[in-house]
This record gives structure tokens, C-alpha cells and sequence, in this order.
């Protein structure tokens, strides 16, 4: 079987794709018949429930949007949250889940987030390779304190004795592919006989397809590590070296058109396994502004409503205001 890293083809001149490490991973669900990722980025199968169909308090008309794993998808889109992010609330029947539960989200970053980064980035002007430097320096740790509190980051929170408790949140979704996102939910019965839940999002930021819960899963799954019999990039070369461990020796891909075809071999033909392409490394920007920055959109992208209100107004306005748009 042949998998091609369409991910990594990117613009020309636009980024640099620096490629560390690939592998790719067969799963065995366990007769389970669905695989998604944790809160803690581990594996876990599961299994839909029947019963799992969340209505959405006062937006009901998407309750069936989000039972149904149909490519129809809620994008955050209510124009009229204006101080404060975009929220939607579930509510489930408590007595038809276990204490241990997992909230399980199929979504993704909206292709319109890729739209507010440029934009942002323009705005930022000539202080780009400093902007950049400083994002660089900043610890895993505050950077993911700052997407939650603006609502880059997908939050999770779990009513507990009538107050929202934060459980977690999904960061760093990566590319732009549906993807299956678990909750671990602590439902300890609090006398209440509905499961709150609510997903919060800046405007169009994220993407969900279906939410629903499940009792049913384990995360003690069979993973074999698969060889590649060849690695190829688009001229031909083999890249197999630079790819088989993470030793800072990188795959460059500078160019629209640059790729790397792998050939992987030993794969099962067995029923419930799943093939995960994993990998390391790291992108940069190619931005080259003469333009100063505007130190007013700066000042308010920062703030905890900035990518809200950009992201809202930019969709409405193309433009912002009182923030001028830099050509």
C-alpha cells in the first residue's frame, strides 16, 4: 500500500515544511468499532452509543446535526456572541452512562482559521521575524493557556451542582482531516438527572460533526509499529534515512509539488485495525512585509475576545474597524 503525504504539499513560497520523523502504526481496535485520540493524546476504541444523542439547549434544531457522523457540521458560527466566545450546551440522560464516560467529538479547525491567521499576520507587518522569535521562545505550557482562554483550543466543561466546571481542552488539531477527539468525563451523580455539557469555541474556528458519549471503549489496543519498504520524495530520491528517527536531519519541502510517496509493508488485512501515519518535525512561515505593524489590531489580537471579534468581523466586513486592513 502506497500513502502520500499530501499534508506536507504546500504553497509555493508561502511555508517550509522541516520533516523530522514519519512512521506509521497499525491498531487493532479490539473488536471495537471506532478509534480516536484522548485528552491525553492516546489511543482509545470505543463504540458508539444508541442512546447517545445529545439535545442542544436552546439551539435544538442541531441536535440532529451532531448525532449523525454525516459531514454536516456546526462551525461556531453565532454572530450575536459578542462578549463572549462562541458556546453551544448538550444534554444528556444520565442514566444511560457508566461514572467513567468519555465525550466523544468528531471536528476540526475550520479552513476559515487559515483566513485569520493570514490576515493577522498581515496586520503584524515588518515585526514578523521578531513576532515569530517571541511565539518560539514562549513555553508549550503558556501558548496553550492562551488558545483556551481565546478559544483557538476546543473547551470542554461539565455542569457540576449548577456551575460549569472546565474539564479540558482539544489543542493543536493539526491538519485540516476530520479527526475523532475523547473526553475523559468524571459523572459522578450530583443529584442532576441530565449530563450538562459545553463546547467552546472563538467564531468558525472549529468544526464538529457529531457529539455524543460512550461507556464503551478501552484504550488496551494492540500497537505494532510498521516498516516502510521505500521512501521516496518526488524526484525520485530515497529520503528513507532522513525519516527513520527523530536526529534533527530533516526532508525540506520548500515547493507546491514537493512530496514523499511511502511504501509500507507486513499490513494486516484484519477487520477493526486502523493505520495511523505519525510524524515529527517542523514549519516555518516565509513572510517578507515592508508595511509597519498595526499596533492597534496587535494590542486587541491578544486580548481574550480578539481572535472572536477579528474572526467575526473579518467574515462579515473583510475587513476591521476600527483596525485599518493593511494592503
Amino acid at each position: 500500500r502506497y500513502f502520500v503525504s499530501k499534508a506536507l504539499d504546500v504553497p509555493s513560497g508561502s511555508e517550509v515544511e522541516y520533516i523530522d520523523q514519519l512512521g506509521l502504526l497499525e491498531i487493532d481496535h479490539k473488536g471495537f468499532d471506532n478509534l480516536g485520540v484522548n485528552n491525553e493524546n492516546k489511543f482509545v476504541a470505543y463504540n458508539k452509543s444508541d442512546t447517545s444523542v445529545a439535545v442542544l439547549v436552546d439551539k435544538e434544531e442541531l441536535s440532529n446535526i451532531l448525532s449523525l457522523e454525516d459531514g454536516v457540521v456546526y462551525d461556531f458560527d453565532d454572530a450575536d456572541a459578542k462578549d463572549q466566545l462562541n458556546a453551544i450546551t448538550l444534554k444528556f440522560d444520565r442514566t444511560d452512562f457508566s461514572k467513567k464516560s468519555y465525550l466523544v467529538i468528531r471536528g476540526k479547525y475550520s479552513q476559515w482559521i487559515e483566513t485569520v491567521a493570514e490576515f493577522t499576520l498581515t496586520n503584524i507587518g515588518n515585526s514578523f521575524d521578531d513576532w515569530v522569535d517571541q511565539k518560539d521562545e514562549a513555553s508549550g505550557n503558556k501558548w496553550r493557556q492562551k488558545n483556551i482562554r481565546q478559544g483557538v483550543s476546543l473547551n470542554v466543561y461539565l455542569k457540576k451542582n449548577n456551575e460549569w466546571e472546565y474539564v479540558g481542552s482539544h489543542h493543536d488539531a493539526g491538519s485540516l482531516a476530520m479527526k475523532n477527539l475523547l473526553m475523559t468525563l468524571d459523572l459522578e451523580n450530583d443529584g442532576s438527572p441530565h449530563i450538562e455539557i459545553k463546547l467552546e469555541s472563538a467564531y468558525k474556528i472549529w468544526e464538529i460533526d457529531y457529539v455524543g458519549l460512550t461507556d464503551d471503549w478501552t484504550d488496551d489496543l494492540s500497537i505494532k509499529q510498521l516498516d516502510f519498504a521505500s521512501a521516496r520524495d518526488q524526484n525520485d530520491q530515497d529520503v528513507s534515512m532522513k525519516i527513520k528517527s527523530t536526529d534533527d536531519i530533516y526532508q525540506v519541502q520548500d515547493n507546491s509539488g514537493t512530496f514523499i510517496e511511502l511504501q509500507a509493508e507486513g499490513i494486516s488485512d484484519q477487520p477493526n485495525t486502523s493505520l495511523v501515519l505519525h510524524g515529527s518535525g517542523y514549519y516555518d512561515h516565509l513572510r517578507e512585509y515592508e508595511h509597519k505593524a498595526n499596533p492597534k489590531f496587535v494590542t486587541h489580537i491578544n486580548s481574550t475576545l480578539g481572535i472572536q471579534d477579528v474572526s467575526r468581523e473579518l467574515y462579515f466586513y473583510k475587513t476591521i474597524m476600527p483596525f485599518v486592513f493593511i494592503d
